[in-house]
């Protein structure tokens, strides 16, 4: 009996044979050191050994240890009884799957004792993560991405959404999926959904929906996540802020007071001009706020929103094109809708593009000298541009400015665009040749030849439509007779284009006539030879039935007996008989009754007569004038 209460003669029986343990005294088989020198013969005589022993979580670590952890019963017993004891395993056992099972039915955060097998068997980390969601963060980088275990994880702890993989963390289906199943409730898991896209706060519950730092932080991230806050903070005018500045078109869903918010409404429209049409019509003609909103971005989508009031202010189409830097295609369009020759603020892109040139011309003909080179070799946008405004020939190509077609519609609406025709190579009338018949089937030839398919070199053919220019120079011949009825429509629309006549036309007594009927004062720019014909000087009195003052006047400055060719009225304007005299005194025979009794006249015209003939001409006068001493002293010889 003394033996069996003697611990080194115990440790010694059970050193040699784990039987004897059993007939030790119950303390000594309560012993550590008798429990562990039982367990040295194998795991499987830990039955033997007392429940104090076999279950106390001391003793087992014990076990562990002096056993190197390597025994798997002993580490199945041991974990089973106290979980924690998965450190004291070897590291082949904490690759082990059931091991791990055996403490994760205790607590899921000992996967991150496992091994790296473990870690990345799905059932073993699923297991742990239901247990304890955090333990998402011990799971390989795969199952941090495997979205049974990630929602496992966020719904049984959604602070464990910081170690979801960075697929999961970016994925709208997956948070889709968690928020539902949360009912929205779970507020870290929603701050995270956020993140990937802030509109998931449509997913969170109604409190959340109403935590100012919840959607400040979902506005910050996409300000049309105000959509789905409460109604409370679509008014918060600090929340409404950060929306419209992170996306100007949040502003749709702020609350009405605050879309009459100059302030707000400033962000906003900076932010995306688009923002413009949700702001209330009144601040829709503020000048500050459409000139933001014209603006890149989004100046296009403004357009239409802007106060049509301001349109029609020339300053602020100016400065609409300066806003974008005349650079977007919808504004700039309006804008030279309004003022053509705002063209030349737009860039170059855009003065090559034919519909806004051709916009441009529609509103202002002369804007064609804003368009690009390519576009003003085009023949029908030039003939557009011409038919608003004749003018515009000086800025079309030399080819097309030879065009008779372009020429005669350009002198009917001015005649004086004739100085801008770029003169052409003359035939005779009547030659007949291979070329083509006149300026326009030259040009009209080439363009055709253009379109053709390049077969050659596989290029699509070029379509007359797509304002394909005229390229190179086209040396055009044209004949005299249409050169000749060009000039006859210059003068006919405005006498002045005489002055652009070639000398053969100036020469012309039925072209300058035609220029003098149109437009008196430009007599003088007659050539002399026709200036000194009185036949011609008398058509040219005679146009207008000789009342033509202006005409008679240029008449009576060449030569002052044209006064004989004037009807009544330019007879009578003293103006006229004035001019006529100082040209050739004695033409004072042609006035008018009363100006030949006009004392001062008459003097003038006494004084610019040699002394041999003033008596002569004081004869002229009226019989009153005859005899007044003053005159009758100046006509002495």
């Amino acid at each position: 009996g003394d033996c069996r209460r003697d611990r080194q003669l115990v440790l010694e029986a059970v050193t040699r044979d784990p039987e004897a343990i059993r007939v030790a005294a119950p303390a000594l088989q309560a012993d550590h050191a008798v429990g562990l020198a039982t367990l040295a013969h194998g795991a499987k005589h830990l039955q033997k050994l007392p429940q104090a022993l076999s279950h106390g979580p001391e003793f087992l670590a014990k076990a562990l240890i002096a056993t190197g952890g390597c025994d798997r019963d002993l580490a199945t017993a041991a974990v089973l009884q106290h979980a924690p004891n998965i450190q004291f395993l070897a590291e082949g056992l904490r690759d082990d799957r059931w091991v791990m099972f055996a403490a994760l039915n205790s607590d899921g955060m000992l996967l991150g004792f496992g091994g790296p097998s473990v870690r990345n068997d799905r059932d073993v980390v699923l297991a742990a993560v239901q247990k304890a969601g955090r333990a998402l963060d011990f799971a390989s980088e795969s199952l941090r991405n495997d979205v049974t275990v990630g929602s496992a994880a966020v719904l049984q702890d959604d602070s464990s959404v910081e170690f979801l993989g960075e697929e999961l963390k970016s994925s709208v289906p997956f948070f889709e999926d968690t928020l539902r199943a949360c009912q929205g409730s779970r507020r870290r898991l929603l701050l995270a959904a956020l993140e990937a896209d802030a509109a998931l706060l449509r997913y969170g519950s109604q409190e959340n929906r109403a935590d100012r730092n919840i959607v400040l932080e979902a506005v910050g991230l996409n300000g049309e996540a105000l959509l789905h806050a409460s109604l409370g903070l679509r008014a918060d005018r600090e929340v409404v802020f950060v929306a419209v500045h992170n996306n100007g078109l949040a502003l749709q869903f702020a609350d009405l007071a605050l879309r009459h918010d100059l302030d707000v409404v400033r962000v906003a429209v900076q932010q995306n001009g688009a923002a413009i049409r949700y702001v209330e019509p009144a601040l829709r003609s503020d000048r500050e706020i459409a000139l933001l909103a014209l603006s890149p971005p989004g100046g296009d989508q403004a357009v239409g929103f802007v106060g049509t009031a301001l349109w029609q202010d020339p300053d602020f189409l100016v400065q609409a094109m300066i806003a974008n830097g005349g650079a977007d295609r919808q504004v700039v369009l309006t804008v030279v809708g309004q003022d053509g020759l705002l063209l030349s603020m737009a860039t170059e892109t855009l003065r090559a593009d034919r519909g806004v040139v051709q916009t441009a011309i529609d509103q202002n003909g002369l804007a064609l000298e804003f368009a690009s080179e390519e576009l003003r070799q085009d023949f029908y946008l030039v003939q557009s541009a011409l038919q608003h405004c004749g003018l515009a020939l000086r800025f079309a190509s030399d080819a097309l400015r030879s065009s008779p077609t372009l020429v005669k519609l350009a002198v009917q609406q001015d005649g004086l665009s004739l100085e801008f025709m770029r003169t052409p190579l003359l035939r005779p009338p009547k030659e007949k040749s291979d070329t083509p018949e006149n300026a326009d089937s030259q040009i009209e030839q080439q363009q055709q030849q253009q379109q053709q398919p390049q077969q050659q070199n596989g290029e699509p053919p070029k379509l007359l439509d797509e304002g394909k220019p005229i390229e190179g120079k086209v040396e055009v011949e044209v004949d005299a007779e249409t050169y000749r009825e060009i000039s006859r429509v210059a003068i006919e629309n405005d006498g002045r284009a005489i002055q652009f006549l070639r000398q053969e036309e100036r020469l012309d007594r039925t072209i300058v006539l035609a220029a003098v009927r149109q437009n008196g004062s430009v007599l003088d720019q007659a050539p002399q030879e026709l200036l000194q014909d009185d036949a011609f000087l008398e058509a040219a009195v005679d146009l207008s039935g000789g009342e033509d003052a202006e005409a008679v006047l240029d008449a009576v400055n060449i030569k002052g007996v044209a006064l004989r060719f004037a009807g009544p009225g330019p007879r009578a304007n003293r103006r006229v008989v004035l001019a006529a005299i100082h040209n050739d005194p004695f033409s004072l025979r042609y006035a008018s009754d009363v100006l030949k009794d006009d004392k001062a006249l008459v003097l003038e015209a006494l004084r610019h007569t040699p002394s041999a003939s003033k008596r002569a001409l004081l004869e002229l006068a009226s019989d009153r004038l005859q005899q007044d001493v003053a005159l009758v002293v100046e006509s002495l010889p």
